[in-house]
C-alpha cells in the first residue's frame, strides 16, 4: 500500500513518511476545506486513487471547568478534532467512492468519549462526535463494500499526552500504564 501522510508541520510529515518505504509527506491543516482538497489531490497524483483514509487529528484544548472554558478553547478543539474529522471523512469517502473500488475509512476517537476523565469534557465531547460521524458514516456505506472503523485507544504516551493537560490528569487519577505509539498500533 502506498501511502501519503499529513501535518499542518510539512517537515514533521515528511519525517514520519521517511520511515514508511514508499511513503510522502503531504502538507495538512484538518480544520481548511481547501487544504485537505489540495493534499488529498496530491497524495493521488503520487500514489493513485485513495482506498484508506485515516484520519487522527485531535487536541485537548483545555484542561479548565467547563463553566470556566472560553469560546475560543471550544470552538479550537471543535475545529481541529470534529471539524477536520469531518472535512477529512468527506472529502476522502466521495475520492473512494469515485474510484468505484472497496476502501475503508479510519477514525482515530478516544475511551474519553465514553469515559471522559476530568478535566477533559471538551476533548471527549468532540471524540464522541467522531464516533458519531463513523457510525453514520458506516450506515451510508452498508452497500459499497466500503468499510468504516473507529479507533477508541486509552492514553497513549504522544506529545498531547506528555504535555501539561495529561501531567494535570495524572495527578487527577491514577495511570499506571500508557501504551506507546508503536505497541498500539501494532497490537
Amino acid at each position: 500500500m502506498r501511502v501519503a501522510v499529513g501535518d499542518i508541520d510539512l517537515a514533521g510529515a515528511e519525517r514520519v513518511a521517511a520511515g514508511i518505504n514508499g511513503a510522502s509527506g503531504v502538507k495538512l491543516d484538518v480544520r481548511d476545506e481547501a487544504s485537505w482538497i489540495a493534499a488529498l489531490d496530491l497524495a493521488e497524483a503520487r500514489h493513485g486513487p485513495l482506498a484508506v483514509l485515516v484520519s487522527n487529528a485531535g487536541i485537548a484544548g483545555t484542561t479548565l471547568p467547563l463553566r470556566e472554558t472560553p469560546w475560543d478553547a471550544w470552538k479550537w478543539s471543535r475545529e481541529v478534532t470534529l471539524d477536520g474529522t469531518f472535512l477529512g471523512l468527506s472529502h476522502g469517502s466521495r475520492r473512494i467512492v469515485a474510484s468505484g473500488a472497496p476502501g475503508h475509512i479510519i477514525a482515530t476517537a478516544s475511551m474519553a468519549a465514553i469515559a471522559p476523565p476530568p478535566g477533559m469534557s471538551i476533548y471527549a465531547a468532540m471524540k464522541a462526535g467522531v464516533i458519531s460521524l463513523c457510525e453514520g458514516l458506516l450506515q451510508e456505506f452498508a452497500n459499497l463494500g466500503i468499510g468504516v472503523s473507529v479507533l477508541l485507544p486509552g492514553p497513549v504516551r504522544t506529545k498531547l499526552v506528555e504535555s501539561n493537560v495529561v501531567r494535570l490528569l495524572a495527578s487527577q487519577r491514577s495511570v499506571t500504564w500508557m501504551s506507546s505509539p508503536r505497541c498500539s498500533a501494532t497490537g
